[in-house]
């Protein structure tokens, strides 16, 4: 069940990047409506998606090391650059 789910958050990953690299640099600007947070530009929406991938990757690979199982492999995962 893990390893299907992770497969799938993977591919979903994978084929959003794949969407994102596509569009052209001012679709980035474009408006959208977040339910809870109000208007945000594309850019800032992205953005706080990695943010929080990031953020809760840390939990999880924690959480991984105290029960003795870390995360082998995370390679599907690339940080951005600083």
């Amino acid at each position: 069940m893990h390893a299907a789910t992770a497969a799938v958050f993977e591919k979903n990953r994978l084929l959003t990047g794949e969407i994102l690299r596509r569009l052209p640099n001012e679709a980035f600007e474009r408006l959208g409506h977040h339910n809870e947070e109000g208007t945000k530009t594309l850019a800032k929406m992205v953005t706080a998606c990695v943010d929080r991938l990031e953020h809760r990757l840390k939990f999880i690979r924690h959480k991984r090391e105290l029960s003795g199982c870390p995360l082998r492999d995370a390679s599907w995962y690339r940080a951005p650059a600083d």
